[in-house]
């Protein structure tokens, strides 16, 4: 803002023509500045700080995939096929197929009914969780199954097979499944068989498995002994038989009986990290996090595990990896995994809690931004978390990005359910969607400005507030043409993407933004508005209107003092574009296009910045300014106001 007393006389302008800094939005720091909103909706900052409207959002199928909203969504890549969208609403998982327009359906009949999902790929597989089923896993080939290495319901049959080169005793087998990304545990049934010298023996009845199983690993003992050694594998899940005639000394490694799943089932957060994956949620054990062996990501061997923080009341909230550490959050604090290996004669992992008072709300809110995660805190602000410093402090750097999000929404929310908040960031954004009002599902989202960001200077937080945001879940899809922002609408089974077309699935968009109020230098002046001058750029029509509230102070009888103060309210109307006449709307494309034309936004030649003005007629204290009812197109950039007046006599009030 530049306030400037032309010299020699009592005249003042006011020109304000950037919104740079966006809304005011922490409430540590109440002062609101000059380039700062109170308030605003649904509009969009340019690089100057201009305002524009925000884009809407368009439906990725053609009808509802049913009449539950969907709670979890995520992309799917395998490797050599067609993406996929997977998605979740009430007791279903369905997948859209590339970019199709409708939904089938992936697995029904879940025991979970509306459950928030959480989806993580890892080995070409994608792994998702409820709160309430197990944890399930997809190939993109075969049907939604129970996590976990399946071992075969029974072992095999076994016959003398005549002559041969085994030794003299009693040998014992077991079977084992081999599949793409591990090998389960041993069947549970004992066969043996004692032979002569120079026997070999004959195994029939070899069990196959489901559709997942790539092979079987047959295991015997050697004569008389009780470990069982790899004999032989067998590439594929139909042969039944197989000709025994090896030596004790030709048997293979001991049998690995640690390949078990009990404790990862129930779990509802995962990520991979290092090779493993690492799971957390299990409602037994809350503060609990489960890893896999390496590679391996459906075995978690019985002392694969890690207490965090166990014993202080708190629960495991959210996981993610960040900067080559593994990132755990609980609702109060956040641990963090650094180093490369958990077990084992090399193992360096070390784990640290990093900050004792700051943890997030929802593992749905966390999100990377380039090198920063971003999420949630139960004292209901946005938190970065920028770097992790454990070789000196021990600490996390974390700052506040918004000590109170109801301070950003000027809303009040509904923290008893807030826990259903989710967001993520895109495109240099951060959208965090939460119910405010009435609302008992998420309605609006707060919408944090990323490029630029540096928080020791409160001025470059920005933030804006889109409201009709009516999603469930969030997520983000790649396809041929980039990434997009995904996100499930909380009434009925609809992918929207945001961003994408001028309305908001047919309905208008409405955007308004508000400033301080300015007191123009001194709170006892009264001031003489004369003239309001606004200018942006624009390609088509247009129209909006300023609204002024300005403070006065008038005559009460009534009144101790005689006079009491009001907020009084006038309105301008500004229009122009193609169809509007050349008198309705000035512009000098020589002066104006030097000054405010911005080659990066790549406008038509056809677009051209405007200046309209307008006269004021009321004295006052203070006054503040209010864009709305913009009708425009996604051209239409807003870039700030002019008010040009003079000071009264300073009074005593």
């Amino acid at each position: 803002m530049a306030l400037m007393q032309i010299e020699g006389t009592s005249e003042f302008v006011l020109t304000l023509f950037n919104f740079k800094s966006g809304l005011n939005t922490r409430d540590v720091e109440t002062l609101i500045r000059d380039y700062e909103l109170s308030g605003g909706r649904n509009f969009t900052y340019d690089s100057r700080g201009g305002l524009s409207i925000r884009k809407g959002y368009a439906p990725m199928n053609i009808s509802a995939w049913g009449a539950n909203p969907i709670k979890g969504g995520t992309g799917y890549y395998r490797t050599g096929a067609d993406r996929e969208e997977i998605v979740s609403a009430g007791t279903s998982i369905g997948t859209r197929v590339a970019e199709g327009t409708a939904i089938a359906n992936l697995k029904t009949n879940l025991s979970g009914n509306g459950e928030r999902f959480a989806f993580h790929q890892y080995l070409d597989h994608l792994f998702m969780a409820n709160t309430t089923d197990n944890l399930m896993v997809y190939d993109g080939v075969n049907a939604v199954y129970d996590i976990g290495y399946i071992i075969p319901a029974s072992n095999c049959t076994l016959a003398d097979g005549g002559a041969g080169s085994m030794g003299a005793g009693k040998y014992y087998y077991k079977i084992t499944y081999k599949y793409i990304d591990g090998e389960s545990n041993q069947c549970a049934a004992d066969v043996n068989i004692t032979i002569a010298a120079s026997k070999q023996v004959a195994l029939s009845a070899i069990p196959t498995g489901s559709a997942m199983v790539t092979g079987r690993a047959i295991y015997r003992t050697t004569a008389g002994g009780s470990v069982y050694k790899l004999l032989t594998i067998i590439n594929d899940n139909t042969t039944t038989t197989y000709a025994d005639n090896i030596a004790d000394a030709g048997l293979g490694a001991d049998i690995d009986v640690d390949n078990i799943y009990t404790y990862i089932r129930p779990c509802k957060y995962m990520v991979n990290h290092k090779g493993r994956m690492w799971y957390a949620g299990n409602p037994t054990y809350p503060s609990t996090i489960f890893y896999s062996k390496s590679l391996s990501p459906e075995a978690n061997p019985a002392l694969y595990f890690w207490d965090i923080g166990k014993g202080d009341g708190d629960v495991i909230a959210g996981l993610a990896v960040n900067l080559g550490a593994l990132v755990i959050l609980k609702q109060y604090s956040t641990w963090v995994i650094s180093g490369d290996t958990p077990v084992g004669t090399s193992a360096d992992m070390i784990l640290e809690n990093v900050n004792p008072s700051i943890g997030t709300l929802s593992h749905w809110t966390i999100s990377h931004a380039g090198n920063d995660l971003l999420f949630l805190s139960p004292k209901v602000g946005v938190q970065r978390l920028k770097r992790i410093i454990l070789s000196d402090t021990e600490s996390m750097d974390t700052e506040a990005l918004s000590d109170k999000i109801s301070t950003t929404i000027n809303d009040d929310l509904q923290q008893s359910i807030l826990s259903i908040a989710h967001g993520r960031a895109w495109n240099n954004k951060y959208y965090l969607f939460v119910p405010a009002l009435a609302a008992t599902a998420c309605n609006l989202a707060a919408v944090l400005y990323l490029s630029d960001l540096n928080p020791e200077d409160e001025s470059t937080i920005r933030w804006m507030v889109h409201d009709n945001q009516v999603f469930s879940s969030s997520w983000l899809y790649r396809d041929s043409n980039g990434e997009h922002l995904h996100a499930g609408l909380n009434s009925t089974g609809y992918i929207f993407e945001i961003d994408n077309g001028t309305t908001d699935d047919g309905a208008v968009i409405q955007a308004w933004a508000a400033t301080k109020n300015f007191e123009f230098g001194s709170f006892m002046t009264e001031k003489v508005f004369r003239s309001l001058a606004v200018s942006g750029h624009a390609s088509e029509d247009y129209e909006f209107s300023v609204r002024e509230f300005i403070l006065e102070r008038n005559y009460d009888p009534t009144s101790e003092l005689a006079y009491k103060f009001s907020t009084e309210q006038h309105v301008h109307d500004f229009k122009g574009g193609g169809v509007v006449s050349d008198e309705d709307v000035t512009y000098d494309e020589i002066v104006y296009d030097d000054v405010m034309y911005d080659s990066e936004s790549d406008y038509a030649a056809s677009e051209k910045d405007f200046l309209h003005g307008d006269d004021m007629a009321n004295p006052g204290y203070k006054l503040k300014l209010k864009i709305e009812d913009v009708s425009a197109n996604q051209d239409f950039v807003f870039y700030g106001f002019e008010v040009r007046g003079f000071y009264g006599f300073a009074r005593i009030i």
